[in-house]
């Protein structure tokens, strides 16, 4: 009986014994998660305010419930079997927080270490900026008052050749005729205006180099030659487009175009475009555009401007009497048919030589080589083989005359540009009695004005680039 009693006793006592090991296993937990919380918001913390500070949790980090196990002396399950090792695990938990505090403290020292050498070496740097500021300042100061005493000095100059300009431009202005002769000439004006540039009004600069740039222009046609060398060059200026557009039509045709935009009436450069200019120049109907200009403007078909026009729709009319390439294929054929005393042999060699020649032409049906083909059906009536054919179309090719059409449109559009050079000096003449010679004055500089250039002008470029604020 009394062993029975005693091993109820000793099973008792394992329940009681396991119960309080439970309620202080619990009660270790919640030390620990009290604990783990308060370094949990530290290592944070921490980790907001310094960079690289990030920490590494702990592994498992939580008091284990020991498994019963059988006692070797009472022969009862208990857990953690009666040992001491249950009391140790909580320190054990602790110092894993403390040794991450330690490694996390590790790198905010470092951190620290790092931004105050940082921040040395920018006050070191921002030191040797404003030092340089103040020799800026110093040095500033010192070329004001230089400055400050050429200016005056320089002011009476400047007055005084002021007043020469705008005696000479007001000259200018009241006889603009005068303005390409050797006194108070617009070339001379001009660099006298660069002298007083700051001073004077920049639309009165404008008014001399317009006059400048007529002058010169005028100046190199003056050159060009005598009378008759202008008069031949007025009416050869068709041949001359023909030779550099490599006999193409409508290269021609686009830069005739071009060129007379520039002349078109001011009061009609709203009807009038270059695209328009060149359709009726194709066309080559005369009265078709004749129809079109009196739409516009009942008189500008009389005008230099219309002439010119019509004048050069001429050159591509194609009801006039011009040879075409077919028509010379036609001439060839008849020629060949004619021939009687010729073998086949010498026909093919007199064709081959005929083909050879029209490839030569360029241009082919453009009015640019109408002399060609011209000369080609004469050679073909006079030669009676191949081999006579290039040296007749070469030597027929010498006397013919620069077609009239081709004079009368190259007269035409040499009178429009006359014309235009008479109208710009009526124009420059016009221009200048509206633009006054001094400026008017400009509003005064204020003191906000100068403070708002302070900063790159005296402190530098690379002070404001390289400031650290």
């Amino acid at each position: 009986a009394k062993v029975e009693q005693r091993k109820n006793q000793i099973k008792a006592f394992a329940v009681a014994y396991n119960n309080r090991i439970a309620g202080l296993v619990g009660q270790q937990e919640m030390i620990l998660g009290q604990i783990k919380s308060q370094v949990m918001k530290t290592a944070e913390f921490m980790k907001s305010i310094y960079p690289n500070s990030a920490y590494e949790f702990p592994k498992d980090l939580f008091v284990k419930m020991p498994e019963p196990s059988k006692h070797p002396e009472f022969g009862v399950d208990i857990r953690g079997g009666g040992g001491n090792a249950i009391f140790e695990d909580l320190p054990k938990k602790i110092g894993l927080l403390k040794t991450m505090l330690k490694k996390q403290k590790s790198k905010v020292d470092k951190s620290i270490n790092q931004y105050i050498a940082t921040e040395k070496k920018s006050i070191q740097k921002n030191k040797r900026i404003w030092e340089k500021i103040k020799d800026n300042c110093n040095a500033r100061e010192k070329d004001l008052a230089l400055a400050s005493a050429e200016m005056n000095k320089g002011m009476q100059k400047s007055q005084e050749e002021m007043g020469i300009f705008c005696r000479k431009y007001d000259r200018l202005r009241k006889n603009p005729a005068a303005g390409c002769g050797d006194k108070f000439s617009a070339e001379d004006l001009f660099e006298d205006a660069l002298k007083v540039a700051s001073r004077i009004n920049p639309e009165a600069i404008e008014v001399i180099g317009a006059y400048a740039d007529y002058c010169a222009q005028s100046q190199n046609e003056a050159e060009k030659g005598s009378e008759d060398e202008d008069s031949n060059d007025k009416e050869n200026i068709i041949s001359k487009l023909c030779v550099d557009k490599n006999n193409e039509a409508d290269k021609v045709n686009a830069q005739i175009a071009k060129t007379m935009t520039q002349y078109i009436p001011t009061d009609l450069e709203d009807k009038i475009s270059e695209e328009k200019i060149k359709n009726w120049i194709e066309s080559g109907d005369p009265d078709d555009i004749t129809k079109d200009l009196k739409k516009i403007e009942s008189k500008l078909h009389l005008t230099s401007f219309g002439r010119a026009i019509l004048e050069s729709a001429e050159l591509n009319n194609q009801k006039s009497t011009r040879l075409t390439i077919e028509d010379l294929k036609k001439v060839m054929a008849k020629r060949l048919l004619d021939i009687n005393d010729t073998t086949d042999t010498e026909k093919d060699i007199f064709q081959k030589r005929f083909n050879s020649l029209l490839d030569e032409i360029k241009g082919q049906d453009s009015f640019c080589s109408s002399n060609e083909r011209e000369a080609l059906a004469k050679a073909i009536e006079l030669s009676a083989k191949g081999d006579d054919l290039k040296n007749n179309f070469k030597d027929e090719l010498e006397k013919q005359d620069e077609p009239e059409y081709y004079k009368k449109a190259s007269r035409s559009l040499a009178s429009l540009q006359g014309e235009s050079a008479m109208d710009r000096l009526s124009e420059l003449g016009e221009l200048g009695a509206s633009v006054a010679c001094v400026a008017q004055a400009e509003k005064p500089r204020s003191f906000l004005d100068e403070l708002g250039e302070f900063d790159a002008d005296i402190l530098g470029e690379e002070a404001m680039e390289n400031f650290d604020r």
